[in-house]
């Protein structure tokens, strides 16, 4: 399940995708979309993603970039039997930031849980360091977790869809693998 189908067509994810995967995408809430990924909409908006998959009965995936990065985060965080694969790119984790790094400090998650994690080191003018220090801090705090954790942090990497088109056959084959 990936956040911001609006957006996915750049990103290749039909290249992308490994033998076996379905994709199932959510568009955004348009204007209100920081609301619904990090704002006061984020559990309404968990709700649905739950209900969407909730009798499926192999590994399911979430993820985005951004603050889809970040909704999925809390989203497996909140359900981490439901969510066992967790593709987060670029996450915002600078804002609200104490919700989700609570979330994921008091999670237990399922064992053999995948998290696919990057940064790039042009992603933000205004917010490169927070994005860095989000990155490096919450990759620490899933591995305590006792996750199998993947990614990078790719230096030339901005915040962009082309970016994460970049990275995303990697990040998809290790978490289906």
């Amino acid at each position: 399940m990936l956040h911001d189908a609006q957006n996915l067509g750049a990103w290749r994810t039909e290249e992308a995708l490994p033998e076996g995967v379905t994709l199932l995408s959510l568009p955004h809430a348009g204007a209100q979309r920081a609301w619904e990924y990090v704002g006061d909409g984020l559990d309404a908006h968990v709700d649905r993603l739950v209900e969407l998959v909730a009798a499926a009965t192999t590994p399911i995936g979430v993820g985005g970039s951004s603050f889809g990065a970040y909704a999925s985060l809390y989203a497996w965080a909140l359900h981490p039997t439901l969510f066992t694969r967790v593709l987060a790119m670029s996450p915002a984790l600078w804002v609200r930031r104490d919700r989700v790094f609570d979330a994921v400090r008091a999670v237990a998650p399922a064992p053999g849980t995948r998290v696919w994690m990057d940064v790039g080191g042009r992603e933000s003018a205004e917010h490169q360091n927070e994005y860095e220090r989000g990155y490096a801090e919450m990759r620490d705090l899933l591995v305590e977790r006792g996750c199998e954790v993947g990614g990078f942090r790719d230096p030339e990497g901005v915040h962009h869809e082309t970016a994460w088109a970049e990275r995303l056959p990697r990040a998809l084959a290790f978490l289906f693998a």
